[in-house]
């Protein structure tokens, strides 16, 4: 347009000027439109997924991004270090609901969620496993605080108390854990199973307590310096 003769530029522009600003205008608002569809359906996917992988009533994860994650985000423990998967059942939960409602029930639930929130470290994953369980997975520790850890979140649940319809719930809970070290700390499937029976152990005991199971690890290495020492 700029190397025509003048009069042929502003013939040339006043027949196309209406018909390119339509179609800028038109072009603007279809480019526009598929973005924001765009985003919307991020958004949605975003909020999905969300939702598959939390707990609605805790706001923590569920047992299905936990166990996806512990799958996915293994962390290396070194020799004198231990990863602890720790399984928590509030004590006497039922009672709870049985004698203030279930309204009173999911306060408790929120008030624990909360509780672990607040004591857990760097690292640690924390889910609501269904009912009144939750689990916790640290994994780095030395392998001496492994007890210690886990009485950390059973002292926060014991302080941890809910009013409700003007009378006061108090809580606590029972831990089982299980820990590993070395080549066994991959093996997270076992960890769960070793845990859930920790966990029995210590309903056995009592409740309000925690009950560890034995490294395996540890075990092997005890065996071997007994067969050097013999």
């Amino acid at each position: 347009t700029f190397i025509l003769p003048w009069h042929i530029a502003v013939d040339l522009l006043s027949s196309v000027a209406m018909m390119l600003t339509l179609s800028s205008i038109v072009g603007a608002l279809i480019m526009g439109s598929l973005i924001e569809r765009e985003r919307r359906y991020i958004l949605t996917e975003d909020h999905w997924r969300r939702t598959a992988s939390t707990d609605s009533l805790t706001g923590l994860p569920n047992r299905r991004a936990f166990t996806t994650a512990l799958a996915e985000d293994r962390v290396p423990v070194e020799a004198d270090q231990s990863s602890a998967l720790m399984i928590m059942d509030i004590d006497h939960f039922k009672k709870v609901n049985d004698t203030y409602g279930h309204d009173a029930g999911d306060e408790a639930l929120r008030a624990v969620a909360e509780a672990l929130r607040q004591t857990a470290q760097a690292g640690d994953r924390i889910c609501r496993s269904g009912g009144e369980g939750f689990a916790i997975y640290a994994p780095t520790l030395n392998t001496g605080e492994v007890r210690d850890r886990a009485n950390q979140f059973r002292i926060a649940v014991s302080a941890t108390s809910i009013r409700y319809d003007g009378k006061d719930i108090s809580l606590t809970a029972s831990i089982g854990v299980a820990q590993r070290s070395g080549r066994y700390s991959s093996d997270t499937h076992a960890m769960m199973q070793d845990a859930d029976l920790a966990l029995y152990k210590a309903k056995a005991s009592g409740r309000n307590c925690v009950s560890v199971i034995d490294d395996p690890f540890h075990k092997a290495q005890a065996g071997k310096l007994r067969v050097l020492a013999s």
